[in-house]
């Protein structure tokens, strides 16, 4: 095999394995995903699942039912039933990080559409 095909096979190699851990992370995260979604779901908020290059899990409520910090803390108390919720500046936007009690490295971010306000 000449040196050029090594180096084809090496990084496509490179790249496999990368598509598998990102794979193992998804099949690691999904139930507990699932559980924040349909604990949404439940309280009939709006909102919008997204991903990130590296399968972090996003949902975006959009603040529309009530006073955005009536929904912020009516999300809030009711993810609490999924795991820990740690609540986040980006910039002038507040933000939840949900994360699994049962599996450290587990978790996902909330964000609030619309939500100019602090913690």
């Amino acid at each position: 095999m000449s040196r050029y095909r090594e180096l084809v096979q090496h990084r496509l190699a490179v790249h496999h394995a990368g598509i598998e851990m990102r794979l193992a992370r998804a099949r690691e995260q999904e139930a507990f995903v699932l559980q924040v979604e349909r604990k949404l779901s439940a309280g009939g908020w709006d909102y919008r699942m997204g991903m990130t290059p590296n399968f972090g899990v996003v949902f975006t409520v959009f603040l529309r039912r009530l006073p955005s910090d009536g929904q912020f803390q009516a999300v809030r108390e009711a993810l609490l039933a999924c795991g820990e919720v740690e609540c986040e500046m980006a910039g002038n936007q507040r933000q939840l990080h949900v994360s699994n009690r049962a599996e450290p490295g587990i978790g996902c971010r909330v964000v609030f559409d619309g939500d100019e306000y602090g913690c």
